[in-house]
């Protein structure tokens, strides 16, 4: 799959994850969805898109995204990132994309906790009315994409429990270290 034949939407990162799962390919590997955010919901990130190139910083890219949402798959062997927002490769294999997108070199109020979140429970659970969007004028920061909303026909969202690392209800909790010794061993 090449990232020009997926549907993308500037900082509508969980919807363009959304519909990524949706393709075929990925009903034959075995899949996860990672919501990376911190207690701050302020975590920095490289090697993205929207970010800048910053003095002092290992590579471009440099943006502070308050969370993000990647598809990981295993094919062949090797966990792959599907990140759309990515400057890497599409997809990356998950410890150069690890490597690359996050730095010790950051604050500790800047380093990334990871959730792991099934495909299926994100595929059948995740909704947004995109409210996180608005601003207290109820205009959007960003343009919404073309496609409708995830919605599981209760309507309302359930994103900020998705995304709040204090709710352990959508799944368990990893810091970069304890990340990579799960998934890469």
């Amino acid at each position: 799959m090449k990232r020009e034949d997926c549907l993308y939407h500037a900082f509508y990162c969980e919807e363009n994850i959304w519909k990524l799962c949706q393709q075929p390919c990925f009903k034959e590997l075995e899949t996860q969805i990672c919501v990376i955010s911190n207690e701050a919901q302020c975590c920095a990130f490289l090697e993205q898109r929207a970010g800048q190139s910053s003095p002092g910083f290992p590579s471009e890219g440099l943006v502070t995204w308050d969370y993000h949402v990647v598809l990981l798959a295993k094919d062949n062997g090797a966990c792959l990132v599907y990140d759309l927002d990515t400057l890497l490769g599409f997809p990356t294999v998950l410890e150069l994309y690890l490597d690359r997108t996050f730095s010790a070199i950051f604050p500790k109020a800047y380093q990334p906790i990871f959730r792991l979140v099934s495909l299926s429970r994100f595929q059948e659970e995740f909704c947004s009315d995109r409210s996180h969007m608005l601003n207290k004028h109820n205009e959007y920061f960003a343009p919404t994409p073309p496609w409708d909303a995830p919605d599981t026909g209760a309507g309302g969202t359930n994103l900020a429990e998705l995304i709040d690392i204090k709710n352990e209800e959508w799944g368990k909790l990893y810091n970069l270290a304890s990340l990579k010794q799960t998934l890469l061993g």
